[in-house]
C-alpha cells in the first residue's frame, strides 16, 4: 500500500517556488561587472583629485592621509581589474615598489625613480613619525 505524506504537497510547491526565484534574480554579470567598475573607477578618480586638492590648499597632515587613505580604498576595489588587463601600469605607475628599477628593454639600463601610491604611504609614514617625534 502506498504511503501519503500529508506534507509532501507543499514541500513540493516551496521548492518549486524557490526555485523559479532563483532563475528570475539571476544577476547579469556582462553587464553590472562593467557598470561596477566604470562607477569605482570614477570614483577613484575623484579621490586623485580630492588628494591633489587638499595638497594645494595646505590642509593638516591629518587631513591628507584621511583623503589618501580613502584613496587608497578607492583603488583596491579597481586593483584586481587593473592588475589583469594593465599589469605592467599598476607595477610601474600605480603601486610599484617605492624603490628605483632599471629600464627593462634598453640597452642603456636606465634607472627610474619609484612612483605610484606605495611612495606616497612612505612619505606620509615619514611624515607623521617626524611630527609624533617634533625633531625632525
Amino acid at each position: 500500500m502506498r504511503k501519503f505524506y500529508p506534507y509532501s504537497p507543499f514541500i513540493f510547491l516551496l521548492l518549486l517556488c524557490s526555485f523559479l526565484i532563483d532563475i528570475n534574480k539571476k544577476p547579469n554579470l556582462r553587464e553590472e561587472i562593467p557598470q561596477q567598475l566604470e562607477m569605482e573607477q570614477g570614483n577613484f578618480h575623484q579621490r586623485i583629485d580630492q588628494l591633489q586638492k587638499d595638497i594645494q590648499s595646505d590642509k593638516s597632515p591629518k587631513e591628507l592621509k584621511t583623503s589618501y587613505l580613502m584613496l587608497r580604498e578607492a583603488y583596491k576595489k579597481i586593483e584586481v581589474y587593473l592588475s589583469y588587463y594593465e599589469n605592467d601600469l599598476v607595477r610601474k605607475k600605480l603601486n610599484g615598489t617605492p624603490l628605483p628599477y632599471l629600464e627593462e628593454n634598453t640597452a642603456d639600463g636606465a634607472i627610474l625613480e619609484p612612483h605610484g601610491l606605495q611612495v606616497i604611504d612612505e612619505l606620509f609614514g615619514a611624515s607623521f613619525e617626524c611630527s609624533e617625534k617634533k625633531n625632525c
